[in-house]
């Protein structure tokens, strides 16, 4: 099991390396790990917004931590376009800013994401 501090220096080197804002308020740091054998999302939301070093200069306030294996470029490139595109969606995007609690935020990301076939790491839909 990875400690928090191999986690951390590995998104670390990938943000300075480049950063992971890509506008609209989203941040997408990942990087990948040999320990992981299938990838890994982590969701979380700031509603005050976090400076991120964004190229249009908003403050984020969605964050996706993606961790993939160390060999497998495709599912960060696919993951990563996911995203982007699902996050392009203004409506989905102040769904997420204005949801209550935990349950209405994973709602709003299951419709978001429901397209792509991205499902509860428990199997549920």
């Amino acid at each position: 099991m990875p400690t928090p501090e191999i986690i951390y220096s590995a998104v670390i080197e990938r943000e300075n390396t480049m950063g992971t804002a890509i506008e609209e308020g989203v941040a997408v740091p990942h990087a990948r790990l040999p320990f992981e054998k299938k990838p890994l999302i982590v969701f979380g939301r700031s509603l005050n917004g976090i400076e991120w070093n964004s190229p249009d200069g908003k403050p984020t306030h969605f964050v996706f931590l993606i961790f993939t294996p160390r060999q497998d470029d495709w599912s960060q490139v696919q993951i990563l376009r996911i995203i982007a595109k699902a996050m392009s969606n203004q409506e989905t995007r102040a769904a997420l800013l204005t949801a209550a609690d935990e349950l209405q935020v994973w709602r709003v990301l299951e419709n978001a994401f429901t397209p792509h076939q991205i499902i509860r790491k428990t199997g549920k839909p």
